[in-house]
């Protein structure tokens, strides 16, 4: 059994945003058990591509290999494809109301899934 986690709990840690509730847990990978989709792993990966700047990149690959080295990632199956179906429609409300209004969105909401 493990704690689940979206991608977009890391991207707003990234970004700044003041971890709470499930993020605030998260602090201490270490300290739990806790899973990524195999989807969440490339996401991730995909964002070191996308990095603006050579120390970004830097800094981006050292926290996803970290990240990678202390999460179990699970194959991303049916029931995982699923779950991602259901964590992304979650997202979808908060998106829609903060990306017309601001440039600098606030963090998504804490995206997890205990997994048995």
């Amino acid at each position: 059994m493990g704690t689940l986690i979206d991608s977009s709990v890391f991207i707003a840690a990234e970004r700044g945003h003041r971890p709470t509730g499930t993020m605030l847990a998260l602090t201490d990978l270490a300290g739990g058990e806790y899973l990524i989709a195999a989807i969440t792993a490339s996401e991730l990966l995909h964002g070191i591509y996308r990095a603006k700047t050579e120390q970004q990149r830097l800094a981006r690959t050292a926290d996803v290999e970290n990240i990678l080295s202390t999460v179990l990632v699970i194959p991303f199956d049916l029931a995982v494809a699923r779950l991602h179906a259901q964590l992304t429609r979650a997202c979808e409300p908060w998106a829609t109301r903060w990306a017309p209004t601001t440039s600098r969105s606030p963090p998504p909401p804490s995206l997890t899934a205990t997994t048995s």
